[in-house]
């Protein structure tokens, strides 16, 4: 009977409407014959329920599920014609949204913005993850946002040393002037902040270095053992391979020490 070949062919959905048709009519038929439809009837609201499915997941903007949803529809039952024309549908449209996701991309990697260009291009591989080309461009714009990166970083850590240079170059300025008039206290002071502040491999840091150990020796020579001893040692952290302060230090060192021990025999020297 027709309706067996229909239902034995694949042809599920012509199975069940031949049947109402025959019914519709009065038409009797044997249990074959219903057994055959019952089994169409079966596959085809599988098929449909995956169908809904698909349609709702459309509705939702999400075509990867609906695309996978009507593939199941047509795993139950390939031969569902109009299924596969809604199939084609979904896939026309997921190839339209990838491609306004890359166009968009290189449009935001034109304007200075690859961390958006990059949204969009994993928009598009979430539709078509294993698609060469599309990870190829997202591998590029990696590197792309890497080196954006290691430039800005290099950039603020020029900013945050020119700060430093310039805090420094203030602070020397400062010990200069307090010298000037006679403030050597103050001039110590400021060359010994100079000395905490500079960084290391700039043209000004062996320039404080030098006026440092002048501080440090006019301190000396004035009796501020202690002051002299501070700034020298500040000194010798920010050039810890400088003989002539190693020397300073063990001397004005040697000196305080003499000085403590007739300190503690009874003397009244003050040690500055």
């Amino acid at each position: 009977m027709r309706i067996v070949r229909l239902s034995s062919s694949g042809e599920h959905k012509a199975s069940v409407d031949s049947l109402a048709a025959l019914k519709r009519k009065g038409g009797d038929c044997p249990d074959s014959t219903s057994r055959a439809e019952k089994a169409s009837r079966s596959r085809l609201e599988a098929a449909d329920s995956f169908v809904r499915l698909a349609m709702k997941q459309k509705k939702n903007g999400d075509l990867k599920a609906a695309r996978g949803s009507l593939e199941e529809a047509l795993e139950v039952y390939p031969r569902y014609y109009w299924v596969q024309k809604l199939l084609r549908g979904v896939e026309k449209s997921m190839i339209a949204e990838t491609e306004s996701f890359l166009s968009e991309a290189h449009y935001l990697e034109s304007v200075n913005d690859p961390e958006a260009a990059r949204n969009r291009l994993e928009q598009a591989a979430m539709l078509y993850p294993a698609d060469e080309e599309i990870k190829s461009q997202i591998t590029r714009i990696d590197r792309v946002i890497e080196e954006n990166n290691a430039r800005a970083e290099a950039a603020e850590r020029r900013s945050i040393l020119q700060a430093d240079i310039d805090r420094a170059t203030g602070e020397l300025n400062a010990a200069r002037k307090a010298e000037q008039d006679g403030k050597l206290d103050d001039s110590a002071y400021y060359i010994s902040q100079a000395l905490i502040i500079i960084p290391r491999d700039v043209p000004l840091h062996g320039e404080i270095v030098e006026y440092a150990q002048l501080i440090g020796m006019r301190s000396f020579s004035t009796g501020r053992l202690r002051q002299a001893r501070e700034v020298w040692r500040l000194a010798r952290v920010a050039d810890p391979d400088n003989e002539k302060l190693r020397k300073y230090l063990h001397e004005v060192e040697y000196r305080i020490e003499n000085l403590e021990k007739i300190q503690r025999s009874g003397g009244s020297i003050d040690i500055q």
